[in-house]
């Protein structure tokens, strides 16, 4: 993207687990890659598995930025953008949306 980002850099991991339920914590974290810094989810759903989908959606969002960025760098330089499926672009853009959706880790 053009500019820094002003967040703690990605990737970012959703953690859920039923321990965590009731916990003063929230019922669901998000780790940094070295998990010095988390985001806590606290009771953000009405059940453990809105909880986890929560934090899987929160995780993805460095990555998520990351893909628009690229798109919206290319549309402020009045480039078309074009996305051809098969290409590696069209790949990165379907594989942070299944992140956002728990898909993948």
């Amino acid at each position: 993207m053009g500019s820094e980002s002003k967040h703690t850099p990605g990737p970012w991991r959703a953690i859920v687990s039923e321990p965590c339920r009731g916990d003063p914590f929230g019922d669901a974290m998000v780790n940094t890659p070295n998990a010095t810094s988390a985001i806590c989810c606290h009771k953000s759903g009405a059940t453990l598995a809105e909880d986890r989908a929560n934090a899987v959606l929160v995780a993805a969002a460095p990555d998520l930025l990351h893909e628009l960025g690229a798109i919206a760098d290319a549309l402020r330089a009045g480039e078309t953008v074009t996305i051809e499926p098969g290409s590696v672009r069209a790949g990165a853009i379907l594989a942070v949306v299944a992140k956002a959706e728990g898909g993948a880790k």
